[in-house]
């Protein structure tokens, strides 16, 4: 074979070569480009899901914010009612101390105005069936017969 078809056949073989570490390069900077591509996209949507992640960190933060603020207004209104609870039981208390002495008063009123009764020529005397009303009530008829004209109009 004559020298020149090896110069040829090597010549070609380098050529060859050549395009296929071109190719080769092509190929791998194609495959990087579409993993850089790729990978831009992953960090896009990581980037989207970190955001979204946050934004529910923040709403799961208001909502336990907004909890304990309900809760401390519902403890705040539970001491509240257990206070207004013990006022009432107070209240009642006087208020039985009151119905008590207007009991204690009443009875005393009923023995002083059947003394008056007893003690006035003018009426009856006093039975079981005795009504204060009535008795007092002849005594207030008098006292507002006396009472001057201008002040029974009130």
């Amino acid at each position: 074979m004559p020298s020149w078809l090896w110069v040829i056949i090597v010549a070609g073989i380098l050529v060859l070569a050549v395009l296929l570490v071109w190719a080769a390069m092509k190929g791998r900077e194609k495959q990087a480009d579409r993993q850089r591509r790729k990978a831009e996209e992953l960090r896009i949507e990581a980037e989207r899901k970190l955001a979204g992640a946050q934004q529910a960190e923040e709403s799961a933060q208001r909502a336990a914010e907004r909890s304990e603020e309900e809760r401390a207004e519902a403890e705040r209104l539970r001491r509240e009612a257990e206070a207004r609870q013990a006022r009432a039981g107070q209240l009642e208390e006087i208020a039985e101390g009151e119905s008590q002495r207007a009991r204690e008063q009443r009875t005393a009123a009923e023995r002083t105005a059947r003394q008056a009764q007893s003690v006035d020529p003018e009426s009856p005397d006093p039975d079981d069936d005795f009504d204060v009303h009535e008795a007092l009530g002849s005594g207030a008829d008098a006292e507002e017969d006396r009472r001057p004209e201008s002040s029974r109009a009130d």
